[in-house]
């Protein structure tokens, strides 16, 4: 028996299974999947944010028991590379992604070509893309990964000497393609791939035929779209690298990006000769080097969107807007409400955000409810996840950069922030049962990550009924999406208090996953 560990996106659990698919094929033997890493559809208590991305293919989909598992990682084999893999024997256990290349299973490929089809057929939208590919004389994917890449904190730094933490290809790597490809190859039309499109619109500039592929009901389906291509550019993503590995053209090039520095970068381009590219044309897989440390700005929608309204709030708003304002996170927005302040609020604002292209302010000429004036920045709202603030709440400087780095939030429709309850003069704070001698201006530093916990209406009530779950509103964060598709506003028939108490009980009941994290700080306000 060979089973196969699925962990990571659809290119990961794709290398994964084709590796293990290989192994089970040659050994004449049984494959199963282990999925205990993975997210499945209708798990109720999911692990990790990762989803199984196989269903939605024709593959041998036998799912290995916890009895099976067990055995086979403690009688079997375990291999740790692919040289390992060598005139191997007996049940085999694999893990890791160290096989990210179509010559682990090339044996098999038109097996594996086979089973990497659709169960379903095509949403009409990427139909009408298949046969634009297949009408092209000469078609081109290209591939831009982004998303995860940018939003990343470990990529966000001032210092320029610093190595990015993952690379987003530059601009110029594709140029280069391009300019190497039509060489020998003529009637180009290429079909773009992105997870940010509209930046890949505005920033992408070819003199040749360009498609931006969108509108498809599932990116399954621009993967198998991308295989269908003649030709594939690909970026440091396992998504287009299997893609590539699908394209079942015998003439088929396939360009890689190699991590370099800018002067080799020169050098190679400097060597790009009508021949040099005719030579290297001959070659299925082309390498072509890009400058590992330029990385390009990019502009991504924002993860957060901290939603503040502000209420004649003059003496007491400084500190809210540093703490808002001073993340050290970069994909966030700040909205903020002004509620018809009399007393020189919205020009303490308007002074502290210039300059500022993450907020947007509105003053609102007419005294409203604090319900209204949230519901109203709700509707601006862009990001994934939002927060409701008033003036006296505050996040410390990492708050966002240690919630993005806690991959699990992702499935959370609520999550509750760390809050720094004053108890005393001397400072002391309380959490549930864990106590702390700190004064409340020094950074608490909490190891434990977050965990996910599937509620029901009675983990509901309990969690309603701690003080310290409802204490300050501040403290929850939402996912947009949840809140939208149950139609959760704040009522502004009630006072402020209880619609913010109401507000947070229809959420908590209609929520399927709530999250604690231990180790993002929320300063609770002066009281």
């Amino acid at each position: 028996m060979v089973i196969a560990q699925l962990s990571g996106g659809l290119g990961n659990q794709f290398y994964q299974y084709a590796l293990a698919r290989c192994l089970a094929h040659k050994l004449n033997t049984e494959l199963k999947l282990d999925l205990r890493y993975v997210k499945v559809l209708n798990n109720e208590k999911p692990r990790f944010h990762i989803h199984y991305r196989l269903g939605a293919f024709n593959i041998l989909e036998n799912i290995a028991t916890p009895e099976e598992i067990k055995h086979v990682l403690e009688t079997g084999i375990n291999p740790n590379s692919p040289k390992e893999l060598e005139n191997i024997q007996g049940d085999i256990y694999i893990k890791g992604n160290y096989a990210h290349s179509e010559r682990f299973f090339s044996d098999i490929i038109d097996i594996i070509r086979k089973e990497f089809t659709l169960k379903n057929p095509f949403s009409p939208k990427a139909e009408m893309w298949r046969q634009k590919i297949l009408s092209a004389e000469c078609s081109v994917s290209m591939h831009f990964r982004h998303g995860d890449f940018a939003y990343n904190p470990l990529n966000i730094s001032n210092d320029i000497n610093k190595k990015p933490w993952f690379n987003i290809t530059p601009l110029d790597y594709y140029y280069t393609c391009m300019d190497i490809l039509k060489q020998r190859y003529n009637n180009i039309t290429v079909f773009v791939f992105s997870d940010n499109l509209p930046w890949v619109k505005e920033n992408l500039h070819l003199d040749v035929p360009t498609e931006f592929v969108e509108g498809c009901e599932s990116d399954d389906e621009e993967f198998i779209l991308m295989s269908l291509c003649k030709h594939n550019i690909i970026t440091n993503s396992t998504f287009s690298n299997c893609a590539a590995s699908l394209n079942s053209n015998p003439d088929k090039k396939v360009f890689r990006s190699i991590y370099s520095t800018a002067e080799v970068v020169q050098k190679f381009l400097g060597s790009l000769t009508p021949a040099k590219k005719d030579a290297l044309l001959n070659a299925k897989e082309i390498g072509v080097p890009f400058d590992y440390y330029n990385q390009p700005e990019i502009t991504m929608k924002p993860i957060f969107s901290l939603l503040l309204v502000v209420n004649n709030d003059a003496k007491n708003i400084s500190e809210t807007l540093d703490s808002l304002l001073g993340q050290d996170y970069k994909y966030y927005e700040v909205i903020i409400i002004d509620n018809a302040s009399t007393d020189g609020s919205d020009k303490i604002c308007s002074e502290k955000i210039k300059d500022k292209a993450n907020v947007t302010f509105e003053r609102l000429e007419s005294k409203v409810s604090n319900s209204a004036a949230w519901n109203k920045a709700l509707e601006l709202a862009q990001g994934y996840y939002v927060s409701f603030l008033k003036v006296g709440d505050c996040l410390l400087t990492d708050s966002l950069s240690k919630l993005y780095t806690i991959n699990e939030y992702k499935i959370a429709n609520i999550i509750h922030l760390f809050s720094w309850l004053e108890e005393n003069e001397n400072g002391n704070v309380a959490f549930g049962e864990k106590k702390y001698s700190e004064q409340r201006d020094v950074q608490f530093k909490e190891e434990k990550r977050g965990a996910i916990m599937s509620t029901n209406g009675q983990i509901a009530a309990k969690l309603l009924l701690d003080k310290k779950i409802n204490s300050f509103l501040g403290t929850k964060i939402y996912n947009c999406e949840f809140l939208k598709e149950h139609k959760i506003k704040f009522d502004e028939q009630l006072p402020d208090a209880e619609a913010e108490i109401s507000f947070q009980k229809e959420a908590f009941f209609k929520s399927k996953y709530f999250m604690y994290v231990s180790n993002a700080f929320y300063v609770a306000p002066k009281i």
